[in-house]
Formats: structure tokens, sequence, C-alpha cells
């Protein structure tokens, strides 16, 4: 499998996205039980950037070890700044499971680790959010 290293703007893009789902108290597209809980008593602003840098961080490692490169730290380089693009779920989503598929390391810390379970948890938990919200879902039966 190759790697890749997303660029800081697809960073900065899950950073936002990752802020809109920890201050939304309505149920909808944005909604992710795995982020209210991960985000609960917390500094949503300060924890979804150090969330975010430790994917970021552990995308280029997994780059490095693939390739043999010199890690530089370019977690560095992600500031809290708003995002170009409006934020679309479908991107979103898109974006999560580029950077899991670009995250392939043999070893994490304790912190990585908790890290990368919940950007696992979040995928399914993005897209049953998006589907759940798809006018042809709720007027679907349940039985």
């Amino acid at each position: 499998m190759s790697v890749q290293i997303l660029d800081t703007k697809t960073f900065n893009y899950l950073r936002a996205g990752i802020e809109k789902a920890a201050y939304n108290n309505t149920v909808n597209e944005f909604y992710f039980y795995a982020i209210r809980q991960h985000f609960h008593n917390k500094d949503i602003e300060f924890e979804a950037l150090r969330l975010v840098k430790s994917w970021c961080n552990m995308n280029e490692k997994s780059y490095c070890n693939k390739y043999k490169n010199k890690f530089e730290n370019l977690a560095e380089f992600i500031y809290p700044t708003y995002t170009d693009k409006p934020l679309k779920i479908i991107q979103f989503i898109k974006y999560l499971q580029c950077l899991k598929y670009n995250i392939e390391l043999d070893e994490y810390t304790p912190q990585e680790l908790k890290d990368y379970e919940l950007l696992t948890v979040l995928i399914p938990q993005a897209m049953a959010a998006y589907i759940g919200n798809l006018e042809e879902y709720k007027q679907s039966n349940w039985s």
C-alpha cells in the first residue's frame, strides 16, 4: 500500500468539521456521539487542533517509515484558521477515509492510539449521520 501526506488544508478542513460537530447540539449530519463524548468538558478549539495535529504527525510518520524520509513535523504548519471551503459532510467523510488509509504505523504512543481509535470510530458515525439525514432514509419504513 502506498502512503501520501495530506496537505495542511485537508487537516484544517477536518479541524473545522470536528469543531462544528463538537459544538453541535442538534441531531443532524454533523452530530457524532464519539465527538460529543470525546470533547465533553474540554476546550473544543484547543483539543480539535491537538487531535488534528496528532493525526498529521501519524500521517507523516507513516510516510517517513514507508519511504525512509526524515520526519519534519508538518503539524507545526496547522493553525486554527477557517477553511476556505464550505463544510460538507461528504467531503469530511472522504478526508477522514483518506487520512485513515494513509496512516500505517507499527507502533503508537498511548495518546496516538487513542487518537487513531477516535478516527476509526468517527468514520462510520459520520456515514451513519449522513445517511440518517437523507430524505429517502427518513421516509423509509422501519419494518
